[in-house]
Parts: structure tokens; C-alpha cells; sequence
């Protein structure tokens, strides 16, 4: 590739550019010293992007659109060095000197000279040597004219590198004219960090234009490979250093190929890659001089302050740096590494590497800055209704009242889409004391852990955001801190049904509007706790209610058709419930509800009325599945489970299965027994499922068969303990006392508790 052509015009060429040219000049200009860029060996490759660039004749413009250090230079040189190449390439590097129409023309026919050596140019050098040269009527026709000959022969591309320096209007109109007006075969190729104004649209619609850009330019695997071989000059790479390479600079070519050839001397990517970002190193020197070095001061330093933010857009980033930020959107490529985030281009981020670096100065030149630009964020963020986005720059920036506000109305919708590990977090970084001195804080912090089955943590947070109390309602809708605390009470039941039944009673009172999620959310809790209760007319109003909100979450509307179908088959009214189960199995599939276990109801309901018409292979195909998610999910709400326990048993007991329908009634009254409530209507139904005539069991095995840890749960279970208590006693997990249970229950031949103790004392294992 020449380095600037007009450096070597001849003698007595003057830096002021006087409008009439010297003697001397044309000539040199028809002759110039021409220096193509060497290409280092590492570089020798890319086979793919020069096969585009010969099989490109149609086009009549080729552009290479791409940021710094994405090797569009480097690709000229090797076209231009390539044996293969197909077709005549003049190559000028353009630089601000060219906004001189008369210099850039010049600068042209220098190239095309040394590309194409002939007389046909002489015309051309003639009207560039008059005083005022006429460009678009005079010297365009006549390029246009001298390129036909050859164009017609071997085709001609004429490159324009570095094109994003040329910003004068008149040359960017004779460059448009000059595609226009160019000969069959003939080419306008230009390399530029942003897009030229050049009619790119016409020409893209009419398949004349070639794009080539950052996608294209980037690295592969199998480039970094190439590239981390030779540099290296044969030292044995560790595998997956290429892919590290990769990862880390996101395939921009030029710091895979910093990082390629400090392997040189350190073969560990790790090391290697430390030192390219660090401050002072060869790639934040390429940073400094490529992109930054182009901005003034103030830029640099608004520039600078968009790295705090992980994800932008043009607005977002005004807002934040203010009003020295330089242009930036993806869709419109302006020298900077920026990566678009979506198919609009309205988000994007910064390129790691390019964030890295800013970040460095950022912190070394306005570190009293950093929590003011995360505040701003957060206020637009907010403003934008993106308030989970907002969460984290309050938290960076020490906000706490702002982030307390905001998670405690953003935590609901998070445990919806199952990330309690994110709220969790968020929680977490607030700080358990501060927490604990906020009550919607305290109240999501219940929800966390209600969803993630840790009982004693739910009563704990109830128990403080009742005691600290909150004015009016609270960030999330609820009304007020006493039905916020009721609803997590009635929704998870971890209680008993008692207790579940009076919170959702208190829910119901004060969630009395009918456009707000809680309010579906109460009815259906009552509803759900008068269907346990064995009390299904009573559930019928609530769960329709619920059902039919506009306003319920996915979850809820989806939790509460399902129970109002199992409600219908439990009075009778089977038509009216296969319709509703059918309903709720719709809305579990269209909202993608089909593993969450909260809406596994839904399959329940359909297998209710399968067993009912006697679909026994459906209905086991619904139900075992279902139990298998809930198993996976041991600690969340036990009622669903014992719901479809319920389901399975009478649909064993109904094909014979009294194997599997004793398994499944010994593990729902192991569920039962962990509450302190006892006299459930469940536990009823299990009495009765208990009675089906069945076969004779075996005689249970000899007692010796119980370890001797299993005999020290034994002589607990005649004691007024829940599970859970017994676990706490022992100090041990209540999994582990679960699985105790059952063990004790086979070898004994017992389905529950209260056999098991009657079993035991036969045998006098327990006085």
C-alpha cells in the first residue's frame, strides 16, 4: 500500500498549498515513489475475505467498514501483494490533506498510474496541472474514460484507505459521481472506520454494493490459530490458547495479534492476556494513539464515563457523560468498538477490551465521578421503567434508598421468571442490617426465602417487617405490610392449612383492587386453601375471580384454573372441569409454564380428569412427571405435591398398583406430619385411600434391619414433633430425617407414622 503520496510531489512543493501548481508537479504525481506496507508472516492468511474482494466485479462500490484495529489496512496490502489477484488495484491512503479536492484527485492518479502504467493517463494530468482544475465536469469524465481500456481487460479497483479523514462535502459528491460514471468492471473500494456518504441504500438495493465490516473482519478460531503459531515462531501453544485468544479480544484482530506475539515470551494465555489490558501496555498505547488520540480533551474524558455502564444506548450514555460525548451508535460504525445488543441497533456496548481500557482512565482521572455517573444511570434507567437495570448502578453508587425502592418493587417480577438468585443477590450486597431496618426489603427478602423452602428465614423477615411497620402501601402494590406479609403466609401455607386459610382471609380483605396482581394473587390463595380444606363451593368464587384478572401474573392466573378445575371434579360438575383443566393446561403451555413447579397444578387437574374418564396411561403420564419436578424442588409449597400424591394413589388403587399407591401415601403423610396442624382433610383422604381393600402385605422384616440411626428417629416419632423439629433436635438436615422416615417405614411394613409406631412397640422396639 503507498504510505502518502503527495510527501514526495517534487521540488519545491510549499506546506502552504498555493492554488497554481509548480513546475514539476504532474510529473511527479504520474510518477511517484510507491511504498506497498510489508506484510508480516502471521498475517499471511485470510484466505476467505481476498476470495470476496476477486469475486467482487459486479460491485460497483466495495466498502471495509470497521473500527480501528481490524486489520482493513492489512487486508489491502495482502490483496494487493496476493498472486492471485484478478484484478488492477490502486491503493492511496488517504489522509486530511485530501479534503483538497485537487490533492485527492492527484492522489488518485498517482495510484492508478502505478497500478496501470500508460499514456491513457496524460490527459488527466494535464487538466489536474491547470490552475483551477474543473473536477466533476473535466477530470471525473476523463478518469472515467482512461480506466475503460483496462477495466474491459483485467477489471480495476481503486482503494481509498483510511476514508473516514476525508470530510469535506465537494469530495465526497465527486466520489458518488465517480461511482456513478465509472466503466463496466471498474470499482470504488474504501476502508474507513464509519460509513461514507455515498448513496450506500441505491446502490445496496441494486446489488452493485459489497459490505464488508467488523462480522466479516473479525477473528475466528482457526484465525488466531494461524496467527498464535506463527508469531510465536514454532513455540508449543497450550490447547485452547487460540479460543482464549478469541474470548478475550472478542475476535478484534489487532489484540489477538498483540496478545499472539507477546506469547513469544510467555506461552501462558493467562499471563499474556493480564498484560494486554494492563495500563501502559501495547495495547492501551494502540487504544490511546488509534481511538482516543482523535478526540479532544473533553471527549476523551466523556467517552471516558460511559464505562460504567454495561449496556447503552445513544440516549443512555448522553444522559450519563453529557454533552462533549462523542457520536456513537452501532448502526453507523464511528471508529469506536461498539457492539450491538439487538436487530435495531438501539442497544449496544462498548467492545471489553475498548471498556477495560476507558475504565483505567476513568479511574485515574475522575474517581469522584464514579458514583455521580452511576446515580445518573440509575435516574434515566428509572425514567425508562428499566428498573432492574437501575438496581445495580444504585447499588454501585451507595444509593441505598433508591436501590431499597427499587428492589422492593422489581423483586416480584424477577421470583416470577425464576431468578430468586438474583434478588437474593441484590439483597445481599444491600447488607442483612440494612434490610432488616426497611420493611419491603424485609418482605422480599420473605419472598426469597418462601421460593427457596427456608421456612425458619420466612417467619424471621415476616416477623421483623411486621414489627418495623410501613406507611400506606409498599413499593411492590401490595397494600400494606400486613397483607404483604398475609399473602406470603397464604400462597406457600408452610404453617398448616389453619394458619394458610386466615392469612388468606386477611389478603383478601385488604387486596381490594381489582386491577392489581395482588389481588388475583389473595383469591386464589383462598381459594386453594378452601379446596385443601375440603371446602370446594367455597372456592369456586375466588378462583374465578382470579382466574379471570387481566392483571394476574401468568403464574397465578394459570395456578388458579387449574385448582378451579380440580374444585368442578371434586363437586361433580366433570364436564365444566375438563374444559377448565384443559384451559389451564392451554395457558401453562403458551406462557412456558410447563417446568415451573408452581404451575404443575395445571397437569394435576387434567390427570383429576383423566382418572375420572378413565384414561389411566394419561393420566400416569401427567402425574409422574409433575411429582418428579416437585421432588427435584424439595422446601417450596408441600400442597401441590400432596395434591397429586393424593391423585396417584387412587389412580394405583384403581389399576391394581397397591405397591405404588402404599409408596405414595407414605410419602404424603411424611409431608403432612412436618406440620403442626394434623387434622387436615388430606390426612383424611389418605385414612381413606390407607382402607382400599389390597393384598396382605409381607410380615415386616425383623428389626435388626433398622440401623442404629434409624432407631434413634424411631423413639421419636410417638412424640407431638413435626419432621422438621425432629431434625432441629438431632441437628441434623431435614432431608435426612425424611429419608430416615421412609427407610423405617419399609423395613417396618408400615405406610405412615402412626403404624410405624404401633409396628414398633408389637415388636418392642419402643416402650
Amino acid at each position: 500500500m503507498p504510505e502518502r503520496l503527495p510527501t514526495n510531489m517534487g521540488p519545491g512543493w510549499p506546506d502552504a498549498r498555493p492554488a497554481r501548481r509548480p513546475a514539476g508537479v504532474v510529473e511527479a504525481l504520474i510518477a511517484p515513489k510507491i511504498h506497498v506496507r510489508a506484510v508480516q508472516p502471521e498475517w499471511a492468511g485470510r484466505p476467505k475475505l481476498l476470495a470476496a474482494l476477486d469475486d467482487a466485479g459486479a460491485a460497483r462500490l466495495v466498502t471495509l467498514i470497521a473500527p480501528a484495529g481490524y486489520g482493513k489496512s492489512t487486508l489491502l496490502a495482502l490483496w494487493h501483494a496476493h498472486p492471485g489477484r484478478r484484478r488492477a488495484l490502486a491503493v492511496l491512503a488517504v489522509d486530511a490533506r485530501d479534503n483538497d479536492p485537487v490533492l485527492l484527485w492527484s492522489g488518485i492518479l498517482a495510484a492508478l498510474t502505478a497500478a496501470a502504467p500508460g499514456p491513457q493517463w496524460t490527459t488527466v494530468a494535464r487538466l489536474l496541472r491547470q490552475t483551477n482544475p474543473d473536477i466533476d465536469t473535466a477530470v471525473l469524465p476523463a478518469v472515467c474514460a482512461a480506466l475503460a481500456p483496462q477495466a474491459a481487460t483485467t477489471g480495476v479497483t481503486v482503494a481509498l484507505d483510511d476514508c473516514h479523514l476525508l470530510t469535506e462535502p465537494a469530495c465526497h459528491r465527486q466520489l458518488a459521481a465517480f461511482v456513478a460514471a465509472q466503466p463496466p468492471n471498474c470499482q470504488l473500494l474504501v476502508a474507513s472506520r464509519r460509513n461514507p456518504p455515498l448513496r450506500l441504500a441505491r446502490l445496496r438495493a441494486s446489488g452493485r454494493l459489497l459490505e464488508i465490516g467488523p462480522t466479516e473482519l473479525r477473528f475466528d478460531a482457526h484465525d488466531a490459530a494461524w496467527l498464535a503459531t506463527t508469531a510465536t515462531a514454532g513455540v508449543d501453544l497450550r490447547d485452547g490458547t487460540a479460543q482464549a485468544l478469541i474470548d478475550a479480544g472478542e475476535g478484534w484482530p489487532v489484540a489477538v495479534h498483540l496478545a499472539a506475539r507477546a506469547m513469544r515470551h510467555h506461552t501462558d494465555a493467562a499471563t499474556v492476556l493480564a498484560q494486554l489490558t494492563a495500563s501502559h501496555g501495547h495495547l492501551d498505547d494502540y487504544i490511546t494513539e488509534e481511538i482516543l488520540d482523535g478526540l479532544s480533551r473533553r471527549q476523551a474524558m466523556a467517552l471516558a464515563r460511559t464505562a460504567v455502564l454495561e449496556r447503552l444506548t445513544t440516549a443512555l450514555a448522553q444522559a450519563v457523560a453529557g454533552d462533549d460525548l462523542p457520536a456513537l451508535d452501532s448502526r453507523h460504525p464511528n471508529g469506536l468498538l461498539l457492539v450491538p445488543l439487538d436487530t435495531t441497533g438501539e442497544w449496544f456496548r462498548h467492545h471489553h477490551l475498548i471498556q477495560h481500557a476507558l475504565r483505567q482512565r476513568l479511574h485515574r482521572d475522575e474517581p469522584h465521578m464514579l458514583a455521580r455517573l452511576h446515580r445518573r444511570a440509575a435516574a434515566w434507567l428509572l425514567a425508562q421503567g428499566r428498573t432492574e437495570d437501575a438496581i445495580e448502578h444504585s447499588l454501585t453508587a451507595g444509593d441505598t434508598a433508591t436501590a431499597i425502592t427499587s428492589i422492593a418493587s422489581a423483586y416480584m417480577a424477577a421470583i416470577n421468571t425464576g431468578r430468586r438468585v438474583t434478588v437474593r443477590a441484590w439483597l445481599d450486597r444491600l447488607g442483612t442490617d440494612t434490610v432488616a431496618a426497611n420493611a419491603p426489603a424485609a418482605i422480599a427478602a420473605a419472598w426469597v426465602a418462601a421460593v427457596s423452602g427456608d421456612r425458619p428465614a420466612v417467619k424471621h423477615w415476616l416477623r421483623i417487617a411486621e414489627h418495623l411497620g410501613h406507611p400506606g402501601p409498599l413499593p411492590d402494590g401490595t397494600a400494606s405490610v400486613t397483607s404483604a406479609a398475609a399473602l406470603v403466609r397464604a400462597v406457600f401455607g408452610f404453617d398448616g392449612l389453619k394458619p394458610m386459610t386466615e392469612a388468606a382471609h386477611t389478603a383478601v380483605e385488604q387486596e381490594t383492587d381489582p386491577t392489581s396482581p395482588w389481588y388475583a394473587m389473595a383469591r386464589t390463595a383462598l381459594g386453594c386453601a378452601h379446596y385443601l380444606g375440603d371446602k370446594s363451593h367455597a372456592a369456586l368464587e375466588p378462583l374465578s375471580r382470579a382466574a379471570a384478572s387481566h392483571a394476574a401474573t401468568p403464574m397465578v392466573r394459570t395456578l388458579a384454573t387449574a385448582v378451579l378445575a380440580l374444585a368442578q371434579h371434586h363437586l361433580g360438575q366433570h364436564e365444566m372441569a375438563a374444559a377448565t383443566a384443559a384451559a389451564a393446561e392451554e395457558l401453562a403451555e403458551r406462557f412456558g409454564l410447563q417446568q415451573a413447579p408452581q404451575a404443575n397444578m395445571a397437569y394435576i387437574a387434567q390427570a383429576a380428569v383423566a382418572i375420572h374418564q378413565g384414561e389411566h396411561d394419561r393420566a400416569r403420564t401427567l402425574l409422574e412427571p409433575t411429582l418428579a419436578l416437585r421432588r427435584r424442588t424439595p422446601g417450596t409449597s408441600p400442597w401441590p405435591t400432596l395434591c397429586g400424591l393424593t391423585q396417584l394413589a387412587e389412580l394405583c388403587l384403581n389399576t391394581g398398583d397397591h405397591v405404588g399407591a402404599a409408596a405414595c401415601i407414605t410419602e404424603a403423610r411424611a409431608l403432612i406430619d412436618e406440620f403442626p396442624d394434623p387434622h387436615s382433610p388430606l390426612l383424611e383422604l389418605l385414612d381413606r385411600l390407607d382402607r382400599h381393600p389390597r393384598p396382605a402385605q409381607r410380615a415386616a422384616r425383623q428389626p435388626t434391619t433398622l440401623t442404629a440411626q434409624e432407631h434413634a428417629l424411631l423413639r421419636l416419632l410417638p412424640a407431638p414433633m413435626t419432621l422438621r423439629q425432629i431434625a432441629a433436635h438431632r441437628h441434623v438436615s431435614l432431608n435426612t430425617i425424611k429419608t430416615q422416615t421412609r427407610a423405617i417405614y419399609r423395613k417396618l411394613g408400615a405406610a405412615h407414622r402412626t403404624a410405624a409406631v404401633t409396628t414398633a412397640r408389637r415388636h418392642g422396639l419402643i416402650p
